[in-house]
């Protein structure tokens, strides 16, 4: 009877340890898609202002 309480108790922690694990690396997935979208935000704004200068750059020689 003794060694079912342990072994459950210790399934329960493992369990927990597990559980902890899978919390921590949501975590991380969470922070690595926050700097990913921060950088495709960049990337979007730089693709806006280059078509921006070709816009700009066409009308220039369309002018000249």
């Amino acid at each position: 009877m003794i060694r079912f309480s342990l072994a459950k108790y210790y399934r329960i922690i493992s369990g927990k340890k597990k559980h902890d694990k899978k919390i921590v690396a949501i975590q991380e997935l969470q922070e690595r898609n926050i700097a990913l979208q921060a950088k495709l935000n960049t990337l979007d704004d730089i693709e806006a202002k280059l078509k921006e200068a070709m816009i700009e750059y066409e009308n220039n020689e369309n002018i000249n």
